[in-house]
């Protein structure tokens, strides 16, 4: 019986899990250069290739760092040197971002929907479907 007991909470513990996990759709970190930055919490660390970001993770790069991530969707999000950028994830809605300084890259198909990004200021090139 006391096997048969661990044994459910063990099932229990792991479908929480899955269940909170999908819920919460995360990007991945795919490529990375030195200087690269991922404030997690207060806590900031070097990005490193299959780390996960999650809404509200600061990712920065100084002026040597660059990385790339694959978000949910499976576009390709490109954040230059010299940038300090939000990620908020996405929803339904559209992308909701705030880019505080620096360059990011955006490319893939996406489905129509509004595109948001907050910047101090801003200047913005869209050059055909590359921008």
């Amino acid at each position: 019986m006391k096997r048969f007991a661990q044994f459910n909470i063990f099932v229990f513990l792991f479908l929480c899990h899955s269940i909170a996990a999908a819920a919460v759709e995360s990007a991945e970190v795919v490529s990375v250069r030195p200087g690269a930055y991922i404030t997690v919490e207060a806590e900031r660390r070097d990005a490193a290739v299959g780390q996960d970001v999650f809404h509200g993770n600061r990712l920065e790069t100084d002026k040597h760092g660059r990385m790339s991530l694959l978000l949910p969707d499976h576009a390709l999000l490109k954040i230059g040197s010299d940038t300090r950028f939000v990620y908020q994830g996405e929803e339904k809605e559209g992308r909701n971002w705030l880019l505080d300084r620096g360059k990011v890259w955006l490319r893939g198909l996406f489905r129509k929907t509004r595109f948001n990004v907050q910047t101090p200021t801003a200047i913005i090139g869209v050059r055909g479907t590359e921008w």
